[in-house]
């Protein structure tokens, strides 16, 4: 075109500004006459204040608090950011003088507040801002209001913002633009986009030439020339396809109208009944599994249920549900992710599986050994101690750590007018001379001579050196070896000056203090401090801003510098403590005297929260508290108006999780108990309280045993809130043995019909009774033991327990004192099987393990028949061997420990294959037959059988040694044989396998068909230790026990004449009913042998089938700790205080 265009001018949907200082009408250039006219109102003039003062980005107008924005940014670290109204100008971004002069009835505030449609009809006097009022109203904008920020605007939104911009120019322009516009019509509804067309057509009439990308029908219909590229995308388009006027084009050739045609017909045909409905439980389909011992099962689990998996120990359970569901539904999760933040997250292998589909995202509840390091808590790991670390950063009031009383913090606008208000009052009582002075030095040693010298530089002819006053040209130096303040005078006023004095001065001692300064009165002798910082009115040490960090023991900023955030001093930590206290005096494991065992430093623990009642609390005092306290307390939290946004997001978190605490039975734990010192089950609980009180929605969630460690009382509360979680929209897939559980489920399958390479097959699968008006349970096979003992309930009598009548054979404990156990007394009979049962935190593990296990061992060591402590009194320890906790701690941490290491056979195989008549014509050692050590080992897996290939943003993937194809030993020894075997084929035994293979060894016979008669005949001999589970790992310690007294030449020195005392936490954990038998039979076994053992448990089963039986109770927390019942199973029936004894009757009905 020969038509002359003065620019080109690209329109498109690029946010306009970043900062929320600019808004709508400031953009559109209708702010200023607003501005000029509330400056020429008599009240402004007045006052003093002109145009430029109504403006919240510079003058003298506006808030000097927030600089005009409003609010405060206030920054929650792992939540959302919070804005809340500013203090001082309660969001109103003005001072309060501005405020009060009004246009009309319409302060500045009130203006800003108006949406473009109610400006329209109340600023028409204003010629220009109406106009630009005017075409933000025809072009879809009037629902904004003139003060809203540019960077909350959508894309669209903005690039309609930009054409007001453009066309509110249009007059001016002699010469024409020529505009490019990106898809304009972008978040428009379809009576938008009319008015859209009209501000283009607007812009065109004006001489203007507009070029769209666009693919909406009306505008294309408006259009007055269309230039369509195609035919296809990518390396199949590029090509003019049509270029004309609309109405001048064959259909054909328009593929736009032609495809706009085609998804009309497409819709109308489009069959709406085929659709889900929102809400329909859909089905999450796995086929073809493989992984480990499942033999390609296929199944259709339903969505928004409780699905319960059971079977026996080792048939493959925990494999579905978290090797192959969990793992798949985590692995797609993170693929979402880019592959930048992939790399740092531990990944999922993919699981051997045909196809999956309509699987959620996944979150596992897995049973633990460990219970955490002794930093750790029950507030940490519910994260509700995170929470309150960001409640106290925020809003926590501090103290001084000497005055005890709180900190000033002011701005400086505000110190202004504190000095105005004090200096006008002084002046109305005595008058006299003030000073304003500027903090140098505070509380250190030396002479001082160069902050000195720096002041006189400055020009400051005076300083204040404790409280005297000295020329700063000749100053000599002060005492080095003691303590000075030294502030600097910056003026003096012997009467009231102005407030315009009073700013500068301020400012300028702000400045030189670093934030601080102070108000002498000369005639009285007072300092008041001001700072803009945290500073102690009274001494003016100023202290650090709050951050979550000081209120974490684990942070060096947090914790105390002596105990390191332990709470405890440990022998280790004394060297690298001072030497000038009495460390070594403090015995290992005591209370650290500087923190009281509170953990924290100094600071934290005098920043305090109070409530309406008038309690004020630190930190460390909310978290000893139990969850009910801490919910009380913090549903009365009093702050500030401005600050009940932080409440508002952080107290209702921290609410729901603690009262998940309560759903699970863990309302009697103080949030700052040790994890350590938890029981199993209570452990287990914690975390299931932590990843459940999150209030997810959409999930699976995937659990391990939630019922392990509760008693029966609590566990009904518990199955409650898993039904919770399903009315919140998720899904639950549950590992469960427990028999009201799977009474509860709306799902069940069974996965066996044993264990290892005789299960893994879906035994059956349907719905259960508890389902009402489903369709009814469908079995694949008639071998469901599951099935059977839900619905027939053929359960045994309550066994006869012996009971010792000889009172020299009785374990006594009197009056024991330790956590919530107060003056308990118990006996428990020698030699045979005792169950400590009662609800959840009775005071049973503090009972067992706190006292009974540390007592018991220091009567050994002393050869003591009565061990008196403040725990409590001991009779009878002396008369054991020795006291072994059997608990469910990995017995190995590396790949390279084995079932057959720990049992101690492995060195009678390798010895065997060392005396083969080829090993030693090859001088060949037991050595050589190790994994462990060169020799015999494949050298490049070292003897793992597997190398490790990092993938970078991928999992690492563990393929088979190319050398040895996974055997772990070099050819050379793979080709000695034992009875057609060589070392790699014996690792690959199960257990039931080796005790058949070597029949002819009475040791390794025994040991092996020992553990097939625990129940664990399923492992293999070279499996990894890491990968058993808790159960497992606990029964394979209880069989070692039994497998020293098989092995006679290697124990046949160990005398015999005291028994051994075992105690076990817990052992049924992860146990089938069938396993749970071969566990009893197992502990006979040990009691048959002379041995005591002591058992904490609360299954039915184990407790109906001991000897004797002791009840700590009646409840949890302080209302536990006492004995309220010991005798025999039968004895327990007819106890009326026994919580257990409900539940016995049913086994027994």
């Amino acid at each position: 075109s020969e038509k002359p265009f003065e620019s080109v001018v690209l329109v498109d949907q690029n946010t306009i500004s970043k900062t929320p200082r600019s808004n709508a009408i400031l953009y559109a250039d209708g702010w200023t006459p607003i501005k000029e006219a509330l400056g020429r109102t008599d009240e402004a003039k007045k006052l003093g204040y002109f145009a430029a003062d109504f403006s919240f980005n510079a003058g003298s107008g506006r808030c000097e608090e927030c600089m005009g924005l409003g609010y405060e940014l206030i920054e929650m670290q792992f939540l959302s950011n919070l804005q809340t109204p500013c203090g001082y100008c309660n969001g109103m971004r003005f001072k309060d003088d501005i405020l009060a002069i009004k246009l009309g009835d319409l302060s500045v505030f009130d203006i800003l507040n108006l949406t473009v449609d109610q400006a329209v009809t109340r600023l028409e006097r204003y010629p220009k801002t109406f106009k630009k009022l005017k075409l933000l109203q025809e072009i879809g904008l009037g629902y904004l209001t003139l003060g809203q920020p540019l960077n909350t605007l959508s894309g669209g939104e903005s690039q309609r913002l930009k054409l007001v911009k453009y066309m509110g120019n249009l007059s001016r322009n002699r010469k024409h633009s020529i505009l490019l516009i990106d898809e304009p019509s972008t978040g428009l509804h379809m009576q938008d986009v009319q008015k859209l067309v009209h501000a283009l057509q607007t812009i065109v009439e004006a001489g203007n030439s507009l070029f769209v990308i666009e693919h909406n029908s009306q505008i294309l219909n408006s259009a007055d020339w269309i230039l369509e590229l195609g035919p296809g995308a990518g390396k199949e388009g590029g090509e003019v396809v049509f270029n004309g006027p609309p109405n001048s084009h064959k259909g054909k050739n328009f593929k736009n109208t032609k495809t706009f045609e085609e998804s009309k017909r497409r819709l109308n045909k489009f069959n709406y009944s085929d659709r889900k409905i929102l809400g329909e439980k859909g089905f999450l389909e796995v086929l073809g599994v493989e992984e480990n011992n499942l033999k390609n099962l296929d199944l259709r689990i339903p969505h928004n249920e409780f699905v319960v998996v059971t079977g026996p120990s080792g048939s493959g359970k925990s494999s579905l549900a978290f090797d192959v569901i969990f793992a798949e539904g985590q692995r797609r999760f993170m693929e979402s992710m880019s592959s930048y933040a992939r790399q740092f997250i531990e990944q999922m292998p993919r699981p051997k599986v045909d196809h999956i589909d309509g699987i959620p995202p996944t979150v596992a509840i897995e049973q633990r050994v460990t219970r955490g390091s002794r930093k750790s808590t029950v507030g940490s790991i519910t994260e509700v101690t995170q929470y309150l670390r960001l409640l106290y950063a925020k809003l926590g009031i501090q103290l001084s750590t000497d005055s005890k009383q709180p900190l000033q913090k002011t701005s400086a606008f505000e110190i202004e007018k504190r000095v105005h208000a004090q200096l006008k009052s002084n002046s109305k009582k005595n008058g006299g001379e003030h000073i304003l002075l500027a903090p140098l030095i505070t509380g250190r040693k030396g002479h001082h001579k160069p902050i000195v010298n720096w002041a006189n530089g400055k020009g400051f002819e005076e300083v204040r050196c404790d409280g005297v006053y000295f020329r700063t040209d000749g100053f000599a130096g002060l005492d080095r070896y003691r303590i000075h303040d030294i502030e600097a005078v910056i003026t003096k006023w012997s009467k009231n000056p102005s407030r315009a004095q009073i700013k500068s001065f301020i400012q300028y001692a702000l400045e030189v203090g670093s934030g601080r300064c102070l108000l002498s009165n000369i005639d009285c002798d007072d300092d008041t401090w001001y700072s803009t910082k945290r500073v102690d009115p009274h001494t003016g040490i100023s202290y650090p801003d709050l951050e979550p960090a000081l209120f974490s023991w684990n942070s060096a900023k947090g914790r105390c510098p002596f105990c390191k955030g332990y709470g405890k001093i440990f022998d280790w930590m004394k060297e690298d403590l001072p030497a000038s206290d009495d460390w070594w005096l403090i015995k290992d494991g005591e209370t650290c005297p500087k923190c009281d065992g509170q953990r924290l430093g100094v600071i934290a623990q005098n920043v305090i929260l109070g409530d309406h009642s008038g309690r004020e609390l630190s930190l460390p005092q909310l978290l000893s508290y139990t969850p009910d306290e801490v919910i009380q307390f913090l549903k009365d939290l009093k702050v500030e108006d401005s600050k009940k946004p932080v409440i508002e997001s952080t107290v209702p978190e921290i609410i729901q999780r603690l009262k998940f605490m309560e759903n699970v039975g863990l309302g009697y734990l103080s949030l700052d108990r040790e994890t350590s010192t938890l029981s199993g089950g209570e452990a287990q609980r914690i975390r299931l309280a932590g990843q459940l009180g999150s209030n997810l929605s959409g999930v699976l969630y995937v659990l391990d045993e939630p019922s392990i460690g509760l008693h029966p009382a609590d566990n009904r509360r518990l199955l409650n809130s898993l039904r919770r979680l399903l009315k919140n929209g998720n899904s639950l897939l549950v590992v469960e043995h427990d028999q009201e559980t799977i009474e509860q489920a709306d799902f069940l399958i069974e996965i066996g019909p044993e264990a290892g390479i005789r299960g893994g097959n879906l035994v059956s699968i349907g719905k259960t009774n508890a389902s009402m008006n489903q369709e009814p349970m469908v079995a694949e096979n008639n071998s469901s033991y599951e099935f059977h003992t839900f619905f027939d309930k053929k359960r045994k009598a309550v066994p006869k327990g012996k009971k010792n009548k000889k009172s020299e054979n009785w374990l006594r404990i009197k009056d024991a004192k330790f956590r919530n156990i107060s003056k308990a007394s118990v006996d428990i009979p020698i030699a045979l099987l005792s169950v400590c049962c009662g609800v959840s935190g009775s005071g049973k593990s503090s009972l067992v393990r706190g006292v009974i296990l540390p007592k018991v061992k220091e009567s050994i060591s002393e050869n003591k028949t009565k061990s008196v402590c403040p725990l409590g009194t001991l009779f009878a320890g002396n008369l054991f061997s020795q006291v072994i906790e059997v608990d469910q701690k990995p017995i190995g941490k590396t790949s390279r420990s084995a079932p057959v290491t720990y049992l101690g056979t492995w060195d009678r195989i390798r010895s065997l294959f060392a005396q083969l008549p080829q090993s030693k014509v090859r001088g060949y050692g037991p050595s050589t037959f190790s994994f462990n050590v060169k020799g015999g080992r494949c050298e490049k897996c070292k003897g793992n059988g597997k190398i490790k290939l990092e993938m970078n943003f991928l999992p690492d993937s563990y393929v088979s040694c190319s050398s040895c194809n996974g055997a772990r030993f070099s050819p050379e020894v793979l080709e000695l044989k034992w009875n057609q075997k060589n070392i790699a084929e014996i690792l690959a035994l199960t257990m039931e396998e080796a005790s058949r293979f070597f029949e002819f060894d009475y040791f390794l016979h025994n040991t092996f068909a020992l553990m097939t008669e625990t129940g664990l005949g399923y492992l293999t001999l070279g499996q990894s230790s890491p990968t058993l589970s808790g159960g497992e790992a606990q029964r394979l310690k209880l069989a070692s026990e039994l497998v020293k007294s098989l092995d006679r030449s290697k124990y046949s020195r160990r005398q015999k004449a005291k028994p051994t005392l075992y105690i076990l936490e817990e052992p049924t954990i992860g146990l089938h009913h069938r396993d749970r038998m071969k566990l009893f039979r197992l502990l006979r076994r040990l009691v048959d042998d002379g041995n005591t053992v002591v058992v904490i448990e609360h299954d039915i089963d184990l407790i109906a089938n001991a000897d004797y039986v002791f009840e700590m109770g009646p409840a949890g927390g302080l209302k536990g700790g006492k004995c309220i019942f010991q005798g025999t199973p039968k004895e327990l029936l007819a106890s009326k205080k026994s919580l257990t004894a409900p539940f016995l009757h049913k086994f027994n009905s």
